[in-house]
């Protein structure tokens, strides 16, 4: 479900064109800032995990992308839009620091 925030736009482009008054270029905009908010995020924010509790920055991830979730239903304009989406596809990258840290609680137990 966390990685779906970043395609959920793509099917309401339309919409979102003409709720702003801006062009298709504009407004498909936001899917490129998403996914390089995503890119940022498994650049930046995975390797914290191997530097602070792995649950801690899963919540804190959670609660950013929660609270960034609904700041996007009240924007004024086209660039808060496009702010708002390139902080959500930062803070998707949890279900990516979930997957390392059963990769890694899965070394201790032995192969036999």
């Amino acid at each position: 479900m966390c990685v779906a925030n970043v395609y959920y736009n793509q099917p309401i482009l339309k919409d979102i064109t003409s709720s702003f008054q801006v062009s298709e270029g504009e407004a498909s905009s936001i899917s490129v800032l998403l996914q390089v908010g995503y890119g940022f995020g498994l650049f930046f924010l995975i390797p914290l995990g191997d530097k602070i509790n792995k649950k801690t920055l899963i919540l804190s991830l959670l609660l950013c992308l929660f609270c960034l979730l609904i700041a996007m239903a009240f924007p004024q304009n086209i660039v808060q839009v496009w702010i708002l989406s390139v902080a959500i596809g930062i803070t998707t990258v949890s279900a990516q620091v979930i997957i390392d840290m059963i990769v890694t609680e899965d070394r201790d137990i032995p192969l036999y």
